[in-house]
């Protein structure tokens, strides 16, 4: 006997609540194992500079890297990223706001950030530099000076953290740096020439980053629409010690419209042909460090 339509209906509706409850128990446990992972590895302690103070997360081992992570917090695909860096590394990794996790994604997650951020972050002014960038640039400093050699330090920033970068490479803790898809000041849909070159950085270490010898490699997707082509373009030519992918690998970065150049491999939404290219640039950032970190 046929079932009536409605039954069906029910049926389809049944299956799709058990596979979607599924799909959440999967993702559930994957992040508990990773965070149990991560917490297993990683020890966190509080870093203070004037009225700034924010818990650092430090694990791994190898030569010391500053690992910043993107508007969406101190998220599982971060802390992925973090947890396969620290296979070489030993990775700080400064939670900005929120807590090992948590992602604020979407637009309440975003507007959220922003609020967080709003005062340590020079989100749309030009020509400023944030004052976390201060608070960076301590950390450096302690981390290179807890060393028994010495050892100069790289850094990694991405998204909002981006540029943050640029305003360290200046610093003699630095010996390398990766600037991947710096977004601040973030871009209006009217957003004019000087906006979208903008580096988030006053003159001063406009000048200093310029006068720099320390390599940064500078990373994004081709068709990004939250960090400017511009700015890149302005990076390549007033900042004489950045460097960019092999021809080969920025050909296949330059096909895409992603943002997340490094966690984007760890975000399930994406295709599998950008999971695979961001799988690729952290490989290649990996070399890049070691190769300057020695």
């Amino acid at each position: 006997m046929l079932s009536s339509p409605s039954t069906s209906l029910n049926v389809v509706f049944d299956e799709r609540s058990s596979h979607a409850k599924l799909e959440q128990v999967v993702k559930c446990s994957t992040m508990d194992d990773v965070v149990s992972k991560f917490l297993a590895k990683f020890s966190q302690a509080p870093h203070r500079v004037g009225t700034i103070e924010h818990q650092v997360w430090a694990g791994g081992t190898g030569p010391s890297i500053i690992l910043m992570h993107e508007l969406d917090g101190f998220s599982l695909p971060f802390i992925q990223l973090a947890l396969r860096l620290s296979d070489n590394f030993k990775v700080h990794a400064p939670v900005f706001y929120g807590q090992v996790g948590a992602n604020f994604s979407g637009l309440i997650g975003v507007g959220r950030a922003f609020f967080c951020m709003r005062k340590e972050f020079e989100v749309f002014r030009l020509g400023k530099t944030s004052p976390v960038a201060s608070w960076i640039r301590h950390l450096a400093g302690e981390i290179q000076a807890s060393d028994p050699e010495r050892r100069r330090i790289g850094i990694i920033g991405m998204c909002m953290t981006g540029g943050i970068v640029l305003a360290t490479i200046s610093q003699e803790s630095i010996a390398a740096g990766v600037a991947a898809q710096p977004s601040l000041p973030f871009k209006s849909p009217l957003a004019s020439q000087k906006l979208l070159e903008d580096l988030g950085m006053d003159p001063k270490d406009v000048k200093s980053a310029s006068n720099s010898s320390t390599p940064v490699l500078t990373l994004r997707y081709g068709k990004d629409k939250i960090c400017p082509a511009e700015r890149i373009n302005f990076i390549m030519t007033h900042l004489p010690s950045a460097v960019f992918p092999s021809e080969q690998l920025q050909g296949r970065l330059e096909r895409f419209d992603s943002h997340a150049t490094l966690t984007d491999h760890y975000r399930q939404e994406k295709s599998h042909e950008v999971r695979s290219i961001s799988d690729e640039v952290i490989k290649y950032v990996t070399h890049f460090l070691l190769e300057h970190l020695g």
